[in-house]
């Protein structure tokens, strides 16, 4: 989904000609087997140098790391309880964050304005479909902070962003839909029906 993203924003000939994005990777594990993270790293690196961009006008992507080495559930605990470390912690004085998902965020803490996909709210439409640890959760994540907070939300569905109205009282024109979609160069071989047959047995 990164790469993707990476690969969208490179692509865009609007603005600048250069693109400067900086990531953040979390995890004590980094510290003791940083081979992981480096493969992330690689692969991302490995989109913008080898990926041939759809424009010819496509701007130059610098991508700076930046690494916290935490142990993940004391990171979730401190973002929880105190809303802790900042966003400019782990991103510095950046002009705007991009978050692909709800997850725990230092929304409290937050200066810079930030841009939240939103993929459903399925948690607030059918709790009663959440076990116990998965509506604790959910309410640890403070969703209407979170949402309400944003500079700009992306719904991934018109029936999202009907739901973000609805829910959380969010104008329309904070929410911008924009369909999950497949690179091109992904593609299916056809199937015949006695194949899917066989595979279904």
């Amino acid at each position: 989904y990164t790469r993707e993203l990476l690969r969208a924003m490179q692509d865009d000939d609007r603005g600048s000609d250069r693109l400067d994005l900086i990531l953040f990777l979390n995890g004590a594990f980094l510290r003791r087997h940083p081979q992981p993270g480096q493969k992330i790293k690689n692969l991302l690196e490995k989109n913008k140098s080898d990926l041939v961009p759809s424009s010819s006008m496509a701007r130059h992507v610098h991508l700076t790391w930046r690494t916290g080495y935490w142990p993940n559930k004391i990171f979730t605990l401190a973002e929880i309880l105190g809303s802790w470390p900042a966003a400019t912690w782990m991103f510095g004085n950046v002009e705007v964050i991009l978050i692909p998902n709800m997850q725990f965020f230092p929304v409290h803490r937050c200066t810079q304005p930030y841009v939240l996909t939103v993929h459903d709210l399925s948690f607030e439409r059918y709790s009663d479909c959440l076990d116990f640890k998965g509506r604790v959760r959910h309410r640890l994540l403070r969703p209407r902070d979170f949402i309400t907070g944003a500079a700009h939300l992306i719904a991934v569905s018109n029936n999202t962003k009907q739901d973000l109205q609805q829910l959380y009282n969010i104008p329309a024109e904070r929410i911008s839909v924009v369909y999950p979609g497949v690179n091109q160069v992904v593609t299916v071989a056809p199937l015949s029906a006695t194949t899917v047959e066989d595979q279904l047995r």
